[in-house]
């Protein structure tokens, strides 16, 4: 058998942190033949690991590489779209490998270039996950929409409608409702493997709720 690399990302903190899952797991005969250990690589003897995170519509996405040394992370770095290398080992929140739940490895939008504390914004992105002992690499990517935005933005739309029956309330309704079906629909696009018609939809879906009390999320 070989290793089976595996990841998961989810939006955390009122969309300003991504926490990142190796989920590969232990290996196991009957059901994990994919996992780490005997007889595929233990995650011990992982020297390195990448991952590259491509926004929707950019030609160059960033680059986190760390340096492990027996399950430790011992050096961390992002290599942004234009090259600049910022070294983040002491940001990080979590310096064991692999990254699981309760130990994640959390992103923040400042290594995006981002202001402190500010939200991740909402769209499709393409994430690479590569580990390897230097001399065989595994990968794990996958294409994922981030709607933690977009979500919160069509939840206030709903949150800011009253109960009349008058002209401009109904085409507040109106908007709130298209909001969340187009949000729907941008992430079951994703799940059928269709990145550009979720991204169209999720940015339709923030075009429908955005003045109708989307700050604040």
């Amino acid at each position: 058998m070989a290793l089976i690399l595996s990841h998961t990302n989810t939006e955390q903190d009122g969309c300003l942190l991504w926490h990142f899952v190796d989920n590969t797991g232990t290996y196991n005969v009957t059901t994990n033949v994919g996992g780490y250990g005997t007889p595929n690589l233990e995650s011990s003897a992982v020297t390195s690991a990448t991952l590259y995170i491509l926004p929707y519509g950019y030609a160059t996405g960033w680059t986190f590489t760390f340096t492990i040394v027996t399950n430790v992370i011992t050096a961390c770095s992002v290599t942004s779209p234009s090259a600049v290398v910022t070294i983040i080992t002491t940001d990080l929140v979590n310096t064991i490998f692999p990254f699981t739940e309760a130990a994640p490895f959390v992103i923040n939008n400042e290594w995006f270039e981002g202001e402190a504390d500010s939200e991740i914004a909402s769209s499709t992105y393409y994430f690479e996950y590569n580990v390897t002992n230097g001399t065989d690499t595994y990968t794990s990517s996958a294409d994922r929409v981030i709607v933690c935005q977009v979500c919160c933005c069509v939840r206030n739309a709903e949150a800011d409608l009253d109960a009349t029956d008058c002209e401009c309330q109904n085409s507040k309704v109106e908007s709130a409702m298209r909001g969340q079906i187009f949000l729907d629909s941008a992430i079951w696009a994703m799940e059928n493997g269709e990145v550009e018609k979720s991204y169209a939809n999720l940015m339709f879906a923030k075009k429908l709720c955005e003045g109708n009390g989307c700050s604040n999320c």
